[in-house]
């Protein structure tokens, strides 16, 4: 049931920006549909007639009782569905969303009315009549609508609820009829009531974890199981499973021409489903081995719950439980592949890490747990759809999605008319952010989180998070406005669209004194401003300086992709706010002056960071700073571009053309000419000025010799500094001089 469908796989001979609508399915003649109906309508014949005509029987303790459960359910179901979104298939195009309103306010008037009809019917015949108008004229027919988007096995899911609501209109129909009958009450109220069941038993299994591939389908027959016989005597569910054989039968006879044609049509839709691991998996590109050996480790972090730095067999199951494979097997896996009941990293990169199910869903779950505010969330899930990866999701890339949730392809045209804003046919990030929130806050909370945190796989646990997370949002707005708005230097005259992009971006964090916010020389990944409190900047061991209320750091090694030039450590109990380094690009690139008032802030911390080390460490060690005064080391520092090389780097090549100067801050570099080693430069040494000054191609290669760092200074910038200061220049001058005897 989890094949891939002919129409996705079909497209992986095209280009998913470019892919045209495929089109619609000529109609079938009228007579197949025709056939199938009555052969449906003869199975439900015996059933239905001894009940046309009958209008009191008596109704058992044990029906009563069912009755009242219903009840109380349906209450707990509606108000659910008044209090969480729907299924975004049912928010973006507007016709079914007022389908579903209808469905809701409908299903609402049946529910109250059917009370006072089942409860005091002989009394109050206005009740019966609401009950069943309510029912045939608003549930009834929005119910009939939905069908064909069923989740769910269509094999299944269609003619069930082709069952159901023929038995409800038949129920209904006898109670309009006769609206003061108790027994067509109940009938009615009960078959309403089957949808419920569905819902409750969907529940269950979710948080019981149980039938995870067929769910939907399963609990739309424990409902009928449940419900229907009240109605329609014990044989229902033979009937049922009849009704459902036949039309799979005749379906198959006159609509299916092909295999895969039919895996679509039994295959299950799940709920709870975005595009399957399956079909990325089609698309899916070789990962670069840096970024790949980093999933590895964050993902072997992830499992690690005990941080020993070892995996046992309860963790490693949950790496290899979503493979379906039985406890035995991988307990025989530990101990007949691996030898041992724990996996270190090597162990878990060569056996398990290799394993590509493994590797595809490590990706997701790391990506999940990284995306710590709500645009970070939905970066992730327009990721994931933009499978051609072009920055765009296009109409087969929406197919591909709908087909997952049992929509028909064609619907692909009003996703796009709802959300793309320039008309050309694509959705960027900003419409999708903006106009299509349904379907990332619905994918990320119910199946990615669902994923990622096993123990909140619930879907009231899911949706309390996700209320949880807009209260955070607005609170976040608030303190934004309130406390960071008048402190921090580039929100000054924030814009309100600013401030909320902001809300919905940073990620809130009380920091106890002494943590380690982040260490010198790591990657950059987030951005920070200062709610209360004070940070330490650390070079090494010792304080450079302190920031408070209303700073922001960080902003550097996002900027320049350069390693943190200083660790930050909290110094007392602070508040910070972060951006990742996907909405800190997304905030600079959408806001220009805030991009350059950080361009501004960042150039001026490594002005002061350069001249820093210029003065306590270099100044006696470069030769031409020996004698230079405070103006000189102030233009070099504001000057100078620092870079991290890795060992093996070359930063000139002999024979090319000479473009930029070097100043060696940290680290070592060795010369060479035609292949030999001439000499090791050190911390201080400066080379690459002989090109520059004569104008000529370079005599020697320079090459990193261990991770390194290097202050340079291009053509244009060089020559400026010279003229501006002669005793630089002759300095200088003297040194390449030396070297060229």
């Amino acid at each position: 049931m989890s094949s891939p469908p002919s129409s996705t796989v079909a497209l992986t001979t095209a280009s998913f920006s470019s892919a045209p609508f495929t089109a619609v399915r000529p109609r079938e003649p009228w007579w197949k549909a025709a056939v199938i109906g009555l052969a449906l309508a003869f199975i439900t014949v015996p059933f239905v007639v001894p009940l046309i005509g009958v209008v009191e029987a008596p109704i058992s303790a044990g029906v009563w009782s069912l009755v009242f459960l219903s009840a109380v359910l349906n209450l707990i179901v509606i108000g659910y569905h008044y209090a969480v979104p729907a299924h975004p298939k049912f928010l973006m195009v507007p016709w079914r969303k007022a389908v579903l309103r209808v469905h809701i306010i409908s299903g609402s008037t049946e529910l109250v009315a059917g009370l006072f009809a089942c409860f005091g019917a002989h009394e109050n015949p206005w009740a019966g009549r609401i009950m069943a108008l309510a029912a045939l004229c608003g549930h009834i027919p929005s119910a009939s609508l939905q069908t064909p988007i069923v989740f769910g096995s269509k094999a299944v899911m269609t003619p069930g609820y082709i069952l159901c609501i023929a038995v409800h209109a038949f129920c209904a129909f006898n109670l309009l009829i006769h609206p003061t009958s108790t027994l067509w009450a109940v009938n009615t109220f009960l078959i309403f009531n089957i949808y419920v069941w569905c819902r409750i038993y969907f529940y269950v299994f979710d948080g019981l974890k149980l039938f995870a591939s067929e769910k939907y389908t399963i609990s739309i027959l424990a409902a009928a199981m449940t419900v229907a016989p009240a109605v329609l005597g014990p044989m229902t569910f033979m009937a049922l499973v009849a009704f459902i054989c036949i039309y799979i039968v005749l379906y198959r006879k006159f609509y299916i021409n092909s295999p895969s044609e039919f895996n679509e049509f039994v295959r299950e839709r799940a709920r709870d489903a975005a595009i399957s691991p399956e079909i990325l998996a089609l698309w899916e590109r070789h990962a670069d081995p840096a970024e790949d050996e980093k999933n590895c480790r964050r993902y072997f972090g992830l499992l690690d719950a005990d941080a020993d730095g070892k995996l046992g067999t309860a963790e490693v199951d949950a790496a290899l439980g979503t493979t379906q494979l039985p406890a035995a097997v991988i307990e025989t896996f530990m101990r007949d592949r691996i030898g041992t009941d724990s996996v270190d990293l090597a162990a878990f990169r060569e056996h398990i890490w290799s394993i590509d199910a493994v590797r595809r869903r490590a990706r997701r779950i790391s990506a999940t747990h990284e995306a710590t505010s709500e645009r970070d969330r939905a970066e992730l899930v327009f990721k994931q759809l933009d499978i051609d990866r072009n920055g765009l999701i296009g109409p087969a890339e929406l197919r591909v999605l709908l087909l997952e949730w049992g929509c028909p392809e064609t619907e692909a045209r009003r996703y796009l008319a709802r959300a793309d804003s320039n008309g050309d046919g694509m959705i960027d990030f900003d419409d999708f952010y903006t106009k299509m929130r349904p379907v990332w806050r619905f994918i990320y909370y119910d199946v990615y989180q669902a994923e990622a945190c096993q123990s909140e796989t619930d879907m009231i646990k899911r949706f309390a998070m996700s209320v949880k997370e807009s209260g955070r949002v607005k609170k976040q707005k608030r303190t934004i406005q309130e406390e960071l708005l008048s402190r921090v230097p580039f929100l000054q005259n924030a814009s309100s669209k600013l401030i909320g992009e902001l809300a919905e971006a940073l990620v809130r964090e009380a920091v106890k004194p002494e943590i380690v916010v982040f260490t010198e020389g790591s990657p950059g990944e987030r951005f920070y401003l200062v709610e209360t409190g004070t940070v330490r900047i650390l070079k090494g061991a010792e304080v450079i300086t302190t920031l408070s209320a209303g700073a922001c750091f960080g902003e550097g090694a996002l900027i320049s992709d350069e390693p943190r030039a200083a660790g930050v450590a909290a110094a007392n109990d602070c508040v910070l706010h972060s951006l990742s380094r996907s909405s800190f690009n997304f905030i600079i690139q959408r806001y220009p002056d805030v991009k350059l008032e950080l361009m501004r802030l960042h150039k001026a911390r490594v002005a002061t960071s350069i001249k820093r080390s210029f003065t306590s460490e270099l100044l006696g060690r470069v030769v031409f700073l020996k004698s230079a005064g405070e103006a000189v080391l102030d233009d070099l520092a504001a000057s100078l571009e620092p870079r991290t090389v890795a060992a093996g780097t070359t930063l000139i090549r002999e024979g090319e053309d000479g473009d930029r100067f070097f100043v060696l801050e940290r680290g070592s570099v060795r010369i060479t000419r035609e292949g030999n080693a001439i000499t090791d430069l050190g911390a201080g040494a400066c080379f690459g000025e002989g090109a520059l000054l004569s104008q000529q191609r370079r005599t020697a290669t320079a090459t990193a010799v261990e991770d390194s760092r290097v202050l340079t200074l291009d053509r244009e910038t060089f020559h400026r500094i010279l003229s501006a200061h002669p005793g630089v220049y002759e300095e200088i001058r003297r040194l390449n001089a030396a070297r060229q005897q």
